[in-house]
């Protein structure tokens, strides 16, 4: 879910009401679902509501701020890396509070990501 435009913050209630649509198509084959780069933007947010409320058979959805790229490979790109380190908690926070509250199948689960230190600052913890 890699958004190019950085001026996204992520979602609050005062940022206005969540598009709610509803579904035109029950999905009744989908049962996994891992939402990657999940910085918690306001439409990140309906996508992964839209996807809880409409997929029937929905066994797992996974949503993680790690920027990934196929089976378990992460995205590298230290442009992106800045960015991404700065909305790990933001990701975390917004989809455990708008996402998983209206889970009545326990379905979603919400990984925490810890950023991994800038090359600098291992060499500085070493040192100490």
């Amino acid at each position: 879910m890699w958004m190019l435009n950085c001026r996204h913050q992520p979602y609050r209630e005062e940022d206005g009401e969540l598009r709610i649509v509803g579904p035109p198509h029950q999905h009744a084959h989908l049962k996994r679902v891992r939402i990657s780069g999940f910085f918690g933007h306001k439409d990140q947010v309906e996508l992964a509501l839209h996807i809880l409320r409409s997929s029937m058979a929905l066994e797992q959805m996974v949503i993680t701020p790690k920027l990934e790229i196929g089976n378990d490979l992460a995205f590298s790109d230290p442009c992106a890396d800045e960015y991404e380190k700065k909305h790990y908690v933001n990701g975390h926070r917004v989809a455990t509070e708008f996402v998983c509250k209206p889970d009545h199948r326990n379905v979603v689960t919400v990984e925490r990501v810890v950023p991994e230190p800038a090359d600098g600052e291992v060499e500085r913890k070493r040192r100490r």
